[in-house]
C-alpha cells in the first residue's frame, strides 16, 4: 500500500521458497493480495507524480560518488551519499516533501529545497550561488563545508567555521532559547550521541542571521550557534551524520515543533500538526492528499496546515476496510491556514483525500 507513496506502476513481490518448493498456499499470500487489491486500485485511480508533488524539494544527484571526498579514503562506505537525510527527516516531522533529482542543465528558482551531504560538489560555484541565493535553502553541516572548501561562506554570512567531534566532552545538548515547543521552554536536544558532529559557525557583524538554538556543554555553558535563518531564506542545520547512526538524535518531537515554527516564520508551509511519523504528500495542484502512519500510535482527528487555500471545504477520503474500501465525505474547517478533519487515522494506515 505504501508503494502508493513513490508512484510505483506496480510491485513485484517474491512469494516463492527459495528452495524451489513454489508458492506455500499456507502462508496465505493470496488472500493477503486479494484483500488489499481493491484499495491498491483505488489509490492508483489518482497516482502520485513525485515531479508534481509541492513542499520541500530533496536535492539528490546519482552520481555524487565520483566527486564525494573521503575522510579516510579506505571504507567503501565513505562513497554513499547523505543527500536524502533531509527527505528522512522532514518526512518524520510531517512536512510535504518530494525527491528532486538535478541534471545538467537544471534550473530551479522561487522553490524551497534542502541540501545535504556533498551535493554541491557537483556544480559549479555560479550554480550554487544562483541555487541558494534564489531559493529557500535548507543546508546541513557538510553543505556548509563544501561552500567553505569554495570560499562561498559569505552566502551565509559566515566569519569562522570549527568542527567540533560529537563525544569529544566539548557539546552536550542544542537548546532553543526563548521558544515554547509543546507546552516546554527552552527545549533541549542531545549533541552527545547518535548525532553528527557540530559545526561552530561565527556569523560576521550586522548580518541578516537569526539564531533559533545554541550548542551547550555540561555544566550549562552557551558554546555557540547552532539552527539560524540567515537572510530570511536560508535554514542551517549545521552537522554532519553519525557513520553508523545518521541523525538519529535529530528524530525528536522538539526538533519537529522547532522546525515547523522555523519555516512558518520563513515561508507558507505543508505539514501535519502533532502527528508525528505521519508522511504528506500533496500534489500540486492541491487536489489528492496522502497521509500514511508509519506509527503504533493512532489519531482522532487530521490537523494540517496548509501554505495555499484548499480547493475545497469538502473531500473524497478513501481508506481500506476489511478487503473492501470505504468512501467518505469530509468537511473540513479551515481557520487561520489550519485545516481541521474529523476523521481518525489507524496505526500504519495509508489513506488519501480527493479534492
Amino acid at each position: 500500500i505504501t508503494t502508493a507513496l513513490l508512484g510505483a506502476k506496480g510491485i513485484m513481490l517474491n512469494i516463492f521458497d527459495m528452495m524451489g518448493n513454489g508458492i506455500n498456499e499456507d502462508w496465505g499470500y493470496g488472500k493477503m493480495l486479494a484483500d488489499i487489491k481493491p484499495f491498491a486500485s483505488a489509490l492508483s485511480n489518482h497516482r502520485l507524480n513525485m515531479k508534481e508533488l509541492r513542499g520541500i524539494k530533496v536535492l539528490v544527484d546519482q552520481d555524487s560518488a565520483y566527486t564525494a571526498h573521503t575522510t579516510w579514503g579506505k571504507e567503501p562506505e565513505e562513497l554513499l551519499p547523505h543527500e536524502k537525510n533531509w527527505a528522512s527527516l522532514l518526512a518524520s516531522f510531517s512536512f510535504a516533501t518530494t525527491i528532486l533529482p538535478i541534471q545538467d542543465n537544471f534550473e530551479i528558482e522561487d522553490q524551497t529545497i534542502a541540501i545535504a551531504g556533498q551535493l554541491l560538489r557537483n556544480l559549479t560555484d555560479s550554480q550554487i550561488t544562483k541555487l541558494i541565493t534564489q531559493n529557500t535553502v535548507l543546508l546541513d553541516g557538510e553543505s556548509i563545508q563544501v561552500l567553505l572548501d569554495r570560499d562561498l561562506g559569505n552566502l551565509l554570512h559566515i566569519q569562522s567555521a570549527k568542527w567540533h567531534a560529537a563525544k569529544s566532552g566539548y557539546q552536550s545538548f542544542e537548546q532553543a532559547d526563548g521558544v515554547t515547543v509543546q507546552g516546554v521552554k527552552n527545549p533541549r536536544i542531545t549533541m552527545l550521541q547518535h548525532t553528527g558532529n557540530y559545526l561552530q559557525l561565527d556569523y560576521q557583524p550586522n548580518s541578516n542571521v537569526k539564531i533559533w538554538s545554541s550548542a551547550y556543554n555540561s555544566i550549562d555553558q552557551k558554546l555557540g550557534n547552532f539552527m539560524a535563518v540567515i537572510d530570511d531564506h536560508i535554514i542551517v542545520l549545521p552537522m554532519d551524520q553519525d557513520p553508523k547512526h545518521g541523525w538519529e538524535s535529530q528524530f525528536s518531537s522538539y526538533k519537529q515543533g522547532l522546525m515547523q515554527q522555523i519555516m512558518a516564520s520563513v515561508e507558507p508551509t505543508d505539514y501535519l500538526i502533532n502527528m508525528p511519523h505521519v508522511k504528506l504528500n500533496i500534489q500540486e495542484n492541491g487536489k489528492v492528499v496522502w497521509l500514511a502512519n508509519f506509527n503504533l500510535d493512532s489519531y482522532t482527528e487530521i490537523k494540517l496546515h496548509i501554505s495555499e487555500p484548499l480547493p475545497s471545504t469538502t473531500a473524497n477520503l478513501i481508506r481500506k476496510y476489511g478487503s473492501s474500501i470505504e468512501k467518505e465525505v469530509v468537511k473540513i474547517d479551515v481557520r487561520d491556514n489550519l485545516a481541521t478533519i474529523k476523521s481518525s487515522l489507524s496505526p500504519l494506515e495509508t489513506i488519501q483525500l480527493i479534492f
